[in-house]
């Protein structure tokens, strides 16, 4: 199955990288709707993380309850996309989320270590020590935003041509429909198994 018709000759189309096509197709994006408003909570997140003193403790704790929130709202992202979206692609194209498996699994251990930075942060017994603990919580969760990001072009370029190769425009939506009922109940992600011929 071919993406739907671009704008612009032959000639044109061959100037354009695989995220300019993949933006100006006008087949579904998968990825697109669930990583919205998940980027902008992680971008408010680390730059309340700049402004963050470490000499006023109830910042630091209110801080950390927010952050808190944010990597358990990463955590659900992962769970969701895992369910809906790369098991039902897996069992077309297992090889087209190899890269992408191994980002979660990166992804995953940051969020251990951001966890582990905001305990330390909740039970700093001096300024001194909190000081140092809001500097490597910055830099943690810097990187951690920094692979997430990668990881959403990723998965909004390359992983979603895989999908319009192996699915029809029909059954991406009806995954979209599934992924954005269950963010709005709150419920565990029910995939529903696709069918197994081609597209």
């Amino acid at each position: 199955m071919s993406a739907a018709p671009l704008p612009g000759n032959d000639a044109q189309l061959s100037t354009l990288d695989g995220l300019s096509l993949t933006c100006q197709s006008t087949r579904p994006r998968p990825y697109a709707r669930l990583h919205d408003d998940l980027l902008r909570q992680l971008l408010r997140l680390v730059l309340q993380a700049l402004d963050l003193d470490a000499s006023e403790p109830a910042r630091c704790t209110t801080f950390a309850a927010m952050a808190e929130h944010a990597l358990r709202r990463c955590e659900a992202h992962l769970a969701l996309e895992e369910a809906l979206l790369h098991r039902p692609l897996r069992l077309r194209a297992p090889r087209a989320l190899m890269a992408v498996e191994l980002d979660h699994e990166q992804l995953q251990q940051s969020l251990v270590e951001l966890r582990r930075t905001l305990a330390l942060l909740r039970e700093a017994p001096t300024a001194a020590n909190t000081g140092a603990i809001v500097r490597e919580l910055r830099l943690r969760l810097s990187l951690f935003i920094a692979d997430s990001l990668a990881h959403m072009v990723e998965e909004e370029s390359t992983l979603t041509r895989a999908w319009w190769a192996h699915f029809t425009d029909d059954e991406i939506r009806a995954c979209l429909d599934a992924a954005s009922s269950a963010q709005a109940q709150g419920l565990p992600a029910q995939p529903r198994a696709p069918p197994q011929s081609g597209p």
